[in-house]
């Protein structure tokens, strides 16, 4: 039977891959997550490479396909999920954080006629009522929010895009189910996000 990964075993895939012994995985590991997580592998003379992954260590993607600004607003959501006691970084973390970018997609919205501020507070709303975990050193990839980064790769690709862009990610959330996503999907369109307006 499969197991999850656990610390263990990615100190030693780790060390294997550093070996040179498995030079096709990009490994191992920070924390581990109950839904996914998040490996990082730096090896010398090579850049640094992240893929998410599920619990059984199967690839979901290379973060390396995120385009630079995608990849700050995930960071930047991790931040804003530790700093607030939240047990998952969710999809309204990574909107939240992506509205608050230098250069980041905010004026594409505003020339959709999107209303970026009610969008930005709605974003806001919806993370100050997620559950709060006192004392939480690590959060943990949301189910809701790999979806959204699969939903936005699979956009990529049919596109024939070289990297997923933030926009993807915005598509992929004007696109989520009525009852998907704490209704986040919902206000994001009645704010004027909707694949017609982003096209």
């Amino acid at each position: 039977a499969r197991r999850r990964v656990d610390a263990q075993q990615d100190a030693i895939l780790l060390r294997r891959v550093i070996d040179g012994e498995l030079m096709n995985v990009h490994s191992a590991l920070t924390v581990s997550f109950d839904l996914a997580q998040i490996l990082c592998l730096e090896k010398a003379q090579s850049a640094r490479i992240c893929v998410l992954v599920d619990l059984f260590g199967d690839e979901i993607m290379r973060l390396d396909k995120l385009t630079t600004k995608f990849q700050e607003a995930l960071s930047d959501a991790q931040s804003l999920a530790l700093g607030g006691d939240h047990a998952y970084i969710e999809p309204a973390h990574v909107l939240s954080a992506m509205l608050r970018q230098d250069d980041g997609p905010r004026a594409l919205l505003q020339r959709a006629a999107v209303n970026v501020g009610a969008l930005a507070s709605a974003a806001d709303a919806a993370i100050k009522k997620l559950a709060q975990v006192q004392g939480q050193e690590q959060v943990t990839v949301s189910r809701d929010l790999v979806s959204l980064i699969q939903a936005a790769e699979k956009e990529g690709i049919k596109r024939g895009d070289q990297f997923v862009a933030s926009e993807l990610f915005l598509l992929a959330l004007a696109d989520s189910k009525a009852d998907a996503l704490g209704g986040l999907g919902n206000v994001a369109r009645a704010n004027g996000l909707t694949r017609k307006s982003l096209e």
